[in-house]
């Protein structure tokens, strides 16, 4: 579009040349060349002509007919979509595939500038500029489709190693905001029990200036869009929401032109719904459906692991407090108890018999040791505190991030391999492993770079500390 105005606008010297695009029932320019766009303050007034109803392009849009004014001053129906010193005008319509698809609006400083020599000539530059638009959209559709494929592989590859859904739901969102060109991405989980969908995570705002939408708002099973989805676990393609009386947002979000949702389905259930929401009419397609639903069929299997993560973890860590209660009651308990009955009998003899007393704080001191000893054994074992709240690669992560606050070394944390569960016995070993490193870099290596490396294997799992 820009080549196409400049093109012209050079050849022919007119005054102002502009394209405007068919965008539902308005014309809306899009790009100019010439006196006016020169001015770094230039702006297109007004931007945009309803179909049928304003100004010369606004008929010839509508009706496909070229439309030659000689003097616009006269002409009680032009609306010369520029400001400056247009005198004359002429407008013609761009087609392709048998539709009028926009205008090339050209406008002179003097008047009678156009005859009908020029509407023939200029109607053919319409014509191929129409083939051309329509190249350069099958072409950027063709490239939309590749990037969608790309994304749905992206996010196979790599959201099966996403193991907790407070990192799945904000990723995958940040990748369908990032891959397409959307202007709001939004994650929901469905709460069946309130009957209410709860936003989870968000990418992107309605406008520049916008606000995005508030962490833990909730839509209520029916209440627009989103709760249809919901309720019914259908989606629902809605490409002009100002004549769909389900759409919510409208208070809030008036330029939201377009909304596709999908739901998030585990067998029968509806668990979440990914929401897609643009600023232009006609905004997705049934490419966009099949695009979307693959990548809700992908995070409805992430999300499901990522539950039995959590399930397995909590598992893990109730039967690690089960084993130290266990521990203490067999060794520990039964150490201290006897300690005590050896200082008791001690007291009892401390007056009359020395000997015994020292023979009574001996096996006390034996007791000490050996309960010391099963002490050791049990903390040993024990799942770290800081593997019981996190994943390992968070846990590692938060260690990097402590040795950085007190040391003048920059440290870095990274992962390479598709994550994975790791017995709990090799978690705390990786960590120790990590925390005794840093502590001796800390300690010895006067280094000013260190790199921590958490690597997943077919099947090992290592970590590397390097200065």
């Amino acid at each position: 579009l820009s080549q196409t105005v400049e093109l012209i606008h050079r050849t022919f010297n007119y005054h102002h040349v502009g394209i405007g695009l068919v965008e539902g029932d308005e014309v809306v320019y899009k790009f100019g060349a010439g006196n006016q766009p020169d001015d770094p303050d230039f702006s297109f007034e007004p931007s945009s002509l309803e179909l049928g109803q304003e100004g010369t392009s606004g008929q010839v849009a509508a009706t496909g007919e070229a439309a030659l004014v000689s003097n616009v001053d006269i002409d009680p129906d032009d609306t010369v979509v520029s400001h400056g010193d247009t005198r004359s005008e002429l407008t013609l319509p761009i087609r392709a595939r048998g539709q009028v698809i926009g205008i090339l609006d050209l406008q002179s400083d003097m008047l009678n500038a156009f005859d009908e020599s020029d509407v023939v000539m200029l109607q053919s530059l319409a014509n191929e500029a129409g083939i051309a638009i329509e190249n350069a959209r099958v072409f950027e559709a063709e490239r939309r489709r590749n990037d969608q494929i790309q994304a749905i592989n992206t996010m196979a590859i790599n959201i099966s190693s996403v193991l907790t859904l407070d990192e799945l739901l904000p990723y995958a969102t940040r990748l369908v905001y990032d891959t397409f060109d959307y202007d709001v991405v939004s994650m929901f989980l469905v709460d069946e029990v309130a009957e209410e969908a709860v936003i989870q995570a968000s990418e992107g705002a309605p406008t520049e200036d916008g606000n995005p939408a508030e962490m833990g708002f909730k839509i209520s099973f029916g209440q627009g869009i989103i709760g249809n989805v919901a309720r019914t676990g259908e989606t629902q393609l809605v490409n002009d929401t100002s004549e769909d009386p389900n759409y919510y947002f409208e208070d809030h979000w008036a330029s939201i032109k377009s909304e596709l949702s999908v739901p998030i389905k585990q067998a029968d259930s509806v668990v979440g719904i990914l929401d897609l929401q643009s600023n232009r009419l006609g905004a997705f397609d049934g490419a966009d459906v099949a695009t979307i639903e693959t990548l809700a069929n992908q995070l409805a299997v992430a999300m499901e692991n990522a539950r039995l993560f959590d399930e397995s973890r909590d598992l893990a860590v109730l039967e690690e407090r089960n084993r130290m209660a266990r521990e203490i009651h067999d060794t520990l308990a039964q150490g201290f108890t006897g300690i005590v009955l050896q200082m008791e009998a001690s007291e009892d003899v401390l007056q009359d018999d020395p000997t015994e007393v020292q023979q009574h704080l001996t096996v006390a001191k034996n007791l000490a040791r050996h309960g010391l000893a099963e002490a050791r054994r049990s903390v040993w074992n024990l799942l770290p505190q800081a593997l019981e709240e996190n994943p390992l690669h968070v846990a590692l992560s938060d260690e990097v991030e402590r040795f950085n606050a007190v040391e003048a070394q920059q440290a870095t944390f990274n992962i390479s391999g598709a994550r994975r569960q790791v017995p709990a016995v090799i978690q705390a070993a990786l960590l120790r492993i990590c925390q005794e490193s840093l502590t001796n870099i800390r300690k010895y290596a006067e280094a000013t770079q260190v790199s921590v490396q958490l690597t997943f294997g077919g099947d090992s799992v290592g970590i590397s500390v390097v200065d």
